[in-house]
């Protein structure tokens, strides 16, 4: 079982699937995950119809103040963490990703 290590920064990394096969796919998200291992930062990949990179969490080994980068609390983090949990568990078909990252993106809107 892997440990959420919040000494280390924590960066969500959406990769554009869009169009591609599931193999394809996921031989996209496996090269990212592939260049974006670092043991000083920990990194989640998640298929999305976009790319983007958020960094979530500074990391208290790099920061005086850790803290979540443009949110306030860590209620804030931990509320983010089970989005992103919500949406890996709900389906990995890329239909199923696509709507739950959709209707994530509009709650934060809205």
């Amino acid at each position: 079982m892997n440990e959420l290590d919040l000494k280390k920064p924590i960066f969500v990394i959406y990769v554009n699937v869009n169009g591609r096969s599931s193999p394809k796919a996921e031989d996209m998200l496996l090269t990212v995950k592939k260049h974006f291992n670092f043991s000083n930062i920990t990194s989640w990949i998640i298929a999305s119809d976009h790319n983007k990179i958020d960094l979530i969490w500074q990391g208290s080994d790099y920061s005086d103040t850790p803290g979540i980068t443009n949110i306030e609390s860590f209620e804030s983090l931990i509320l983010k963490i089970n989005d992103i949990i919500e949406i890996l568990s709900s389906g990995t078909t890329d239909e199923s990703l696509k709507m739950s990252l959709r209707n994530l993106t509009l709650e934060r809107i809205l």
